[in-house]
């Protein structure tokens, strides 16, 4: 979250915490039964991540801040912050999320949960009070998820066929890969609860803010200014799920700008210090609230530089991009406009041209 200059000397940056870390989660006493919830704590929805968020941004007396930022998870919480409450809200800036998770990506959660709850140690989840861990199954859980957060370009060329220096061949550790997932499913146990793991990775998978016949009722009436970024080498949440939310914005009249960014090391990407993540976003920090909100004139877009009225020209300026998602790959920054007939096509139309043209928004 972005704090306005309004009330602090500049901008500053202010992140908090959600269930398993530091807020009360299934891993608390239930003051009722002075045991751990467990899995009686009720199920959890990205809403009510955004509902602590705002509580604290109330308890330090600030009605307005100049941006929230998130990726992945934190992606999703800036946008349902912005359908729900966009009065709040300066700009929203949404980094490799996903406004509906895809059958795939709910399949490796439910892997990942799997090996967590067949864990003989998590005991169902009554494991806290009986002195135990599903540390093993924790362990296999962020090991898989952790293949997921990088592409096979990123793993070949950190570890490729590299062996450990023990190497010995049969089955125990024997590359450098598998050395780093041990890594990091030991690492994760120290810093992470099974519980919440569950409930985090289960409030993905219901997470779908677009599907409320007024979902966008009052963010029509206190437009947010969106940012809206994919990575070209994430295939977790993949440049796909960015369109999906840059197309369903731009069909309901807000202003938006879409990037796709070309980087190597797939949904982690959005972790790291990229030079052209990083341009991506300063400017969209840089502008006061009034900047970020200036009034935009229903009709035109702005792609490449250059303002079109008309949705047919428009699209004709964009060669080989038939289709409405397919042009956002191209414009940087498209003002809201009804969707026309030209304007639809297929899904695999406007990825391939969203692929060519990567890199070309500036």
């Amino acid at each position: 979250m972005l704090l306005p200059a309004t009330h602090m000397p500049r901008h500053t940056m202010m992140a908090t915490g959600q269930a398993g870390g530091g807020t009360t989660g299934p891993a608390s006493i239930n003051p009722e039964t002075d045991r751990v919830y467990g899995l009686e704590f009720p199920l959890l929805q990205v809403s009510d991540f955004v509902s602590a968020h705002r509580e604290v941004i109330k308890s330090l007396g600030i009605s307005k801040l100049a941006a929230a930022i998130g990726g992945s998870l934190g992606g999703m919480q800036v946008l349902d912050w912005s359908l729900s409450h966009p009065e709040e809200l300066g700009a929203a800036v949404i980094i490799a999320a996903s406004s509906r998770l895809t059958a795939q990506n709910i399949a490796f959660s439910a892997v990942a949960r799997s090996a967590i709850m067949r864990d003989p140690n998590f005991q169902e989840g009554r494991f806290l009070d009986n002195g135990t861990r599903p540390d093993l199954g924790l362990a296999i859980a962020r090991m898989m998820a952790h293949i997921t957060y990088l592409s096979e370009p990123a793993m070949s060329e950190k570890f490729g066929r590299t062996m450990t220096d023990q190497a010995s061949p049969g089955f125990g550790t024997d590359f450098q890969v598998e050395s780093y997932l041990n890594h990091q499913g030991n690492t994760f146990l120290n810093r992470f609860d099974a519980l919440s793991y569950l409930y985090l990775t289960r409030a993905m998978d219901f997470f779908d803010p677009f599907a409320g016949e007024n979902a966008f009722e009052r963010v029509r009436q206190n437009p947010v200014n969106y940012l809206v970024i994919s990575f070209d080498s994430d295939w977790r949440f993949s440049t796909e799920h960015s369109l999906r939310i840059a197309a369903k914005l731009e069909h309901n009249r807000l202003p938006v700008t879409f990037r796709e960014i070309q980087c190597s090391w797939g949904h982690d990407s959005f972790l790291l210090a990229d030079p052209d993540y990083h341009a991506t976003i300063r400017p969209r920090l840089s502008r006061d609230d009034n900047q970020l909100l200036q009034a935009h004139r229903p009709g035109d877009r702005q792609c490449l530089g250059r303002t079109y009225s008309n949705s047919r020209s428009w699209l004709s300026q964009v060669p080989g991009c038939s289709t409405l998602a397919a042009a956002m790959a191209n414009c940087c920054t498209f003002w809201p406009m009804k969707e026309t007939a030209q304007a639809k096509g297929s899904r695999s139309t406007a990825t391939a041209c969203c692929r060519q043209s990567r890199g070309e928004c500036r």
